[in-house]
C-alpha cells in the first residue's frame, strides 16, 4: 500500500477509537489544565494542556484530537530520516510501528510522551541534517524543536548527551558550525523561556517535584529495577530486544547514532529504577531507535511476526473492554469507564470535592462543572495551587471506601455525614465547618 494512504488511514482509525473511548484520570487531569492556560504546571510543562485546548467544550469528544495528530505526525519526520538509508524497509519499519502499543493504539492515550517523541524525533532529524548539509537553518530548527520538546517533557535534555557522545565517537566536531550553533542555544532558550518563567514564579517546584519524583523515593527496593527492566523488554518486546543487541556487531555511523540514542534514555531511567519506581512509558523514546536498529539486523520472519500476534491479542481485550468495560478486570482499564454514566453528580451534590485529582477531573470533564480535590489530600498536584479551589463552609466530600478520612479535613474542626453511595464502592459525605 502507498505510504500516504497508509499513513491516512491509521491516522483515520485513531482518531475514530480515540473518540470512542474515554479519557482516562490522567487524561481527564491535562484536560483540567485547559481550562485555565498558564505557562507551565507542577506535574509537567504546558504542552499537553495547550494540546488540550485547542478543542472547545462544545466538542469534548474530539479532545484527544490534537495530541494524537501531532504523535502520528512523528511516522512522518522517521520516513524522513530512514529514507536517507536504503538498508531499511520503511513499509516494515511502519507496520510494526504501527502495530505496537507505545506508538500505535496506545498513541491515542494523551500523555506528555505524545508531543515529547515528537519534538524528540524533529530533533534528531534536524540535528543529522545539520551535520550533513551545513545549513543556518537546521541550527535554528534543532533549537526551536527542543526548545518545544522541553516544554512537553523534561527528558528531551537527554538528546544534548546523545549528541556530544555521537560527535565525540565518530569524531565528528569538524562537521559542527560552531558560530550556527549560537542560533540552537539562543532559539532553544526562547521556547523554554515559558517552563522557567512558571518555575521562577514558583519557587522551582517542577524541577524539585520531578527530581523527587524520579530520584529521591527513599531506599533501594528491588522490585523498582525488576519491575522496570522485565516491563519494558515485554513491552518493547523480547525479539525486537534480541534484535537490538545484535547491531552493536554492525558498524556505520548511522548505527553509532541510533545505538547511543536508544541506549542513554535505557541507562538513565534504569538508573532512576535505583532511586524510585520508574514508569515504563518514560523510555519511550528509544523505542523507535531501537526499531531502527532490529530493521539493519539479519531478522528471522518469526522475530517479526511473534510482536504482532501478541499486540492483535492485546488489543482484541482492550477493543473489548470499549463496548464491554464491565468486562474488564483489571482497575487501571476499568478507570477510563468508571464516572461516565455519573455526569449529574457535581450537580446533584454541590459544590463536590473528592479525594483524588483523577476523581475531580474525570467528573469534570464528563459534567462540564468544576469539581476540586481538597487541598493536602493525597500527592500534592496542580489543584493544590489553583486559587479557585477553596473549601467553603459547607460541601459534599466524595472519596473512595478504602481511602481513610483525610487529615486536610480534622474532626476538630469539620463535621461529617454520609449521605449516599452514588458509586460502587464510593461515598459522598456532606460536610460543615464546626
Amino acid at each position: 500500500m502507498n505510504f500516504t494512504y497508509f499513513w491516512i488511514i491509521t491516522l483515520l482509525v485513531k482518531l475514530a477509537i480515540s473518540s470512542l473511548f474515554p479519557l482516562s484520570g490522567d487524561e481527564a487531569y491535562y484536560w483540567v489544565w485547559a481550562q485555565k492556560l498558564q505557562l507551565s504546571y507542577f506535574d509537567h510543562p504546558p504542552m499537553t494542556g495547550w494540546l488540550f485546548a485547542l478543542i472547545p467544550d462544545s466538542i469534548k469528544l474530539l479532545s484527544r484530537w490534537p495530541a494524537v495528530i501531532l504523535g502520528h505526525l512523528t511516522f512522518l519526520i522517521w520516513y524522513r530520516i530512514i529514507s536517507r538509508n536504503s538498508a531499511i524497509d520503511w513499509k516494515k519499519w511502519q507496520g510494526l510501528a504501527l502495530l505496537s502499543p507505545l506508538l500505535g493504539l496506545g498513541s491515542i492515550i494523551v500523555t506528555p510522551d505524545l508531543p515529547l517523541l515528537f519534538f524528540w524525533s524533529l530533533s534528531v532529524d534536524y540535528f543529522l541534517r545539520a551535520l550533513n548539509e551545513k545549513d543556518m537553518k537546521y541550527y535554528v530548527l534543532l533549537g526551536l524543536s527542543l526548545g518545544l520538546g522541553f516544554l512537553s517533557k523534561y527528558p528531551i535534555v537527554l538528546l544534548v548527551p546523545i549528541f556530544l557522545i555521537f560527535l565525540g565517537i565518530e569524531k565528528k566536531w569538524n562537521q559542527v558550525k560552531w558560530k550556527s550553533l549560537v542560533y540552537t542555544f539562543v532559539f532553544g532558550l526562547v521556547c523554554c523561556l515559558p517552563v522557567f518563567i512558571w518555575n521562577y514564579k514558583n519557587d522551582w517546584i517542577s524541577f524539585s517535584f520531578q527530581w523527587e519524583h524520579g530520584f529521591n523515593q527513599g531506599d533501594w527496593n528491588w522490585r523498582w529495577t525488576a519491575d522496570f527492566v522485565l516491563g519494558t523488554i515485554l513491552l518493547f518486546f523480547p525479539t525486537l530486544f534480541w534484535g537490538f543487541f545484535k547491531s552493536f556487531k554492525l558498524k556505520g555511523d548511522d548505527l553509532t547514532f541510533h545505538k547511543i540514542a536508544a541506549l542513554v534514555p535505557l541507562a538513565f531511567f534504569t538508573y532512576s529504577s535505583f532511586k524510585g519506581p520508574s514508569e515504563l512509558n518514560w523510555a519511550l523514546i528509544a523505542y523507535p531507535h531501537m526499531l531502527y536498529l532490529f530493521f539493519r539486523t539479519n531478522f528471522k520472519p518469526w522475530q517479526l511476526f511473534a510482536p504482532v500476534g501478541f499486540w492483535v491479542c492485546l488489543y482484541s481485550v482492550v477493543l473489548f473492554g470499549i463496548f464491554f468495560p464491565q468486562g474488564l478486570i483489571h482497575d487501571k482499564l476499568r478507570e477510563p469507564f468508571k464516572y461516565r454514566a455519573y455526569s449529574s453528580l457535581p450537580t446533584t451534590y454541590s459544590p463536590l470535592f473528592t479525594s483524588t485529582y483523577q476523581m475531580a477531573s474525570s467528573l469534570w470533564f464528563i459534567s462540564g462543572t468544576p469539581v476540586y480535590k481538597v487541598r493536602g489530600v493525597s500527592r500534592f498536584d496542580h489543584f493544590d495551587l489553583m486559587t479557585e479551589n477553596q473549601i467553603p463552609d459547607r460541601f459534599f466530600y466524595m472519596k473512595e471506601d478504602y481511602q481513610e478520612w483525610p487529615e486536610a479535613l480534622p474532626e476538630s474542626q469539620w463535621e461529617k455525614e454520609e449521605v449516599s453511595k452514588p458509586i460502587p464502592g464510593h461515598a459522598v459525605f456532606v460536610v460543615r465547618k464546626k
